[in-house]
């Protein structure tokens, strides 16, 4: 017998998880290229809410958001869906994240003339991460003169790109290390189709050595 089972409801409802300590059950919906996996969910045949344990969340989420991943959209662009965990509030100052399967991270977009971040964590972001990112949002202006500041620094130090440097604004923060909660990735937009994909290190909270990739 399977160490697990896992069904879609009818018409994509809902799934169900079964393994030897019971049937979960979770709201499920879909949107465009998205799978939005409604926590909390219930246990038992009375259909009784369950708020998983970490115990449970450690075990049963990572394969209901692996098996809804592989499902593909066989539209005039084939790809998979993404997948993202809800529940009834958002987050108070990042608002939606969405889990990215191939990192095994979630993704939060800025809105327009701001930026995102991409936050690693399996069943949920990383809680130190997340602190981190909401930091960086609450004090988006301050932190962006510092980007800004750090991007004349290398457009000087990098005369034979200074005229693109000069245009390039943060896309997305990436805090993909658990264990060094203060260290990531910045990524840039160049606004221009010169196919280089621009990013820093980002140590200790401050952007450091500015590459690109092509």
């Amino acid at each position: 017998m399977p160490e697990f089972r896992i069904f879609l409801a009818p018409k994509n409802e809902g799934i169900e998880y079964e393994d030897a300590s019971g049937v979960y059950r979770f709201g499920l919906s879909r949107k465009r290229g998205e799978w939005q996996l409604h926590l909390p969910g219930s246990k038992g045949e009375a259909f009784e809410e369950h708020e998983l344990s970490q115990e449970e969340a450690d075990r049963i989420l990572p394969r209901i958001v692996e098996y809804l991943s592989k499902i593909w959209w066989f539209g005039v662009f084939p790809r998979s869906y993404t997948v993202t965990t809800t529940r009834p509030n958002e987050h108070p100052v990042l608002g939606k994240l969405v889990y990215v399967p191939d990192v095994a991270a979630w993704r939060c977009t800025g809105g327009p003339g701001s930026f995102g971040f991409l936050i690693a964590g399996r069943t949920e972001p990383d809680r130190k991460l997340l602190a981190h990112a909401a930091d960086l949002r609450q004090q988006s202006d301050r932190f962006l003169e510092l980007v800004n500041r750090f991007l004349v620094r290398e457009a000087a130090k990098q005369p034979r790109w200074s005229d693109e440097i000069r245009l390039l604004t943060l896309q997305e923060v990436c805090l993909l290390w658990p264990r060094r909660p203060n260290d990531g990735m910045l990524y840039f937009s160049s606004g221009n189709e010169s196919g280089r994909l621009w990013r820093s290190d980002y140590i200790n909270r401050k952007p450091v050595g500015l590459g690109f990739d092509s």
